[in-house]
């Protein structure tokens, strides 16, 4: 019975690797996303501390044709 004995701890030995390699990889994870977390709150520190009118005046328009604010009308106002 020796021979199942040895096939018993050579799988438990894998189940143990796995589990350890397991374990790095969820571990190494949760670092990468702690890390990239801590990166997103620095760089949108500034941007939500912004009005959102400034962030809305702050995007560029090309190709601007006249319309109805252009000619001073708001929408559903009378035009007299």
């Amino acid at each position: 019975m020796k021979g199942a004995d040895e096939a018993y701890e050579m799988s438990y030995s894998a189940q143990a690797a796995r589990q350890r390699r397991d374990r790095n990889r969820r571990a190494s994870w949760a670092r990468r996303m702690a890390t990239d977390q801590r990166v997103e709150a620095k760089r949108g520190g500034g941007t939500r501390s912004a009005p959102i009118t400034d962030r809305i005046r702050a995007i560029p328009i090309a190709n601007r044709t006249a319309g109805v604010r252009d000619r001073g009308l708001a929408a559903g106002a009378p035009a007299w």
